[in-house]
């Protein structure tokens, strides 16, 4: 369990740190704010695709396979795009992190609803604990 809290941990780190630092690389390199938001949209876009074909991965292969193939494109896209100046270079590259990213996510969930004692789904998944 601790293992698939600590994945879902880096899968969310990663999804808003990328979400937060889009924006600020694509104004640093003079992108404008479309521009920036087609970056954006270019991650959305991904993460929806690849739930598309996620049946056919579910069936293909182990859950933890896919999460490991699916945490090589995050690093390694995650240590090029600041090295990325342009639209299409960092579209492509927003693309490829959200295939891996919105692979992992459903993988994550799932394991969480099968290794999860009954009853205990919500605390698992966070919800049961709202401190404020």
């Amino acid at each position: 369990m601790r293992n698939i809290l600590l994945t879902s941990t880096l899968i969310s780190m990663s999804w808003d740190l990328q979400t937060f630092m889009v924006p600020v690389h694509g104004t640093r390199v003079g992108l404008s704010a479309s521009q920036i938001g087609l970056v954006l949209g270019s991650f959305a876009v991904a993460t929806f695709s690849v739930r598309l074909v996620m049946p056919w991965l579910a069936r293909t292969y182990k859950q933890w396979q896919v999460l490991t193939f699916t945490f090589s494109p995050p690093r390694s896209r995650s240590l090029l795009m600041p090295l990325l100046d342009t639209l299409p270079t960092l579209a492509s590259c927003a693309f490829l992190l959200g295939l891996g990213l919105g692979a992992a996510q459903p993988n994550v969930m799932s394991l969480l609803h099968e290794r999860t004692p009954h009853g205990r789904v919500g605390e698992a998944l966070g919800s049961a604990h709202d401190r404020s």
